[in-house]
């Protein structure tokens, strides 16, 4: 089972499943268009198994529990999410219960439904998060790591992709195309970068690893936007200077000038697979104290404007009470 499969990771990632040829593929999401599209796309290829493709709210415990009675995955690759920064700023709450609260209604099912395998799809803003998009896949993870033996469950940590929907490459070509100059939000902003082909293909590499509870795929140096965005500019206008077609817009709020891979606790470790590493730490908080946060948390879900700001803030500053677990 893949959740938000329509998305630009869940898209690649049911491409390159659909290639292993597993007997039963259920793709999950919440919107029709993209659910239409991947069907239209997918159905093209050659798959001797089963091919299901489900429209529902990975948000909605009722209809995840009706799917999961019904199609009994071995395998859950959890890729839904909301990822934009801005917007989640601006929307605390649905980030909170798409990311934080989906994660965690979805886990117990797998749990409940003797699910062999889980797999978190998260993001390097998870580490030392300064906006809501951040803190709530770090609760994610938090919640994540208090998976049961009985299965199990890893959380994979991706950096940018080139390409994804939204994403500062497509956005920067189309400024580009309609003649408008590119916004680059701070000079020494710098961010890591994959292809989706590769980070996909890496996450699946990961199925066969069971020696830590999160990993990191290599990712090479950090790329500094302003250097992606000259590059970008000297391709479509080359006898352009690329410094004309740049302008400074300021931070967004929540945004890092630079990303982190590893949380302080975090020890790095190799793995049989050169471009995957093996991040190893204690279990944060035990699920009663991060489920009575969540508690707290829901206080705030009001979508009254002071709710929104008290939310987001105690998303970046308040932790679960409970003292962390050492074992």
């Amino acid at each position: 089972l893949v959740t938000g499969a329509g998305g630009s990771i869940g898209t690649e990632l049911c491409a390159q499943l659909l290639a292993l040829n597993p007997f039963r593929l259920v793709l999950l999401d919440v919107s029709e268009h993209n659910l239409y599209q991947l069907e239209t796309a997918l159905r093209s290829e050659a798959y001797d198994g089963d091919l299901e493709f489900c429209i529902g709210d990975v948000r909605d415990e009722s209809v995840m529990d009706g799917l999961l009675t019904r199609e009994q995955p071995d395998l859950v690759l959890h890729t839904a999410a909301y990822k934009h920064l801005p917007l989640m700023e601006r929307h605390p709450a649905e980030a909170f219960r798409n990311n934080t609260m989906a994660t965690v209604h979805l886990l117990r099912l797998c749990e409940r439904h003797d699910v062999d395998q889980f797999v978190f799809v998260s993001t390097d803003k998870a580490v030392h998060p300064t906006s809501v998009l951040g803190a709530t896949k770090q609760r994610a993870e938090w919640y994540v790591r208090t998976a049961p033996a009985s299965i199990q469950s890893t959380i994979v940590r991706f950096g940018n992709v080139f390409g994804s929907r939204g994403s500062v490459v497509p956005r920067f070509e189309k400024k580009l195309a309609a003649g408008d100059p590119v916004p680059i939000t701070h000079p020494d902003m710098e961010r890591y970068f994959m292809t989706k082909d590769e980070a996909c293909g890496l996450l699946l590499q990961t199925l066969l690893l069971n020696e830590y509870p999160t990993y990191i795929l290599r990712m090479g140096e950090p790329i500094q936007i302003q250097w992606l965005a000259e590059r970008l500019v000297e391709r479509r206008y080359p006898d352009a200077d690329p410094t004309a077609m740049i302008e400074y817009v300021g931070r967004r709020r929540g945004e890092k000038l630079s990303e982190d891979l590893l949380a302080d606790d975090e020890s790095v470790h190799p793995t049989e697979h050169s471009s995957i590493l093996g991040l190893d730490a204690p279990i944060p908080y035990s699920r009663d104290a991060l489920e009575a946060h969540f508690q707290d948390l829901q206080k705030f879900c009001d979508p009254a404007r002071a709710s929104r700001e008290q939310l987001r803030n105690r998303l970046l500053t308040t932790k679960p009470v409970m003292a962390p677990h050492t074992s």
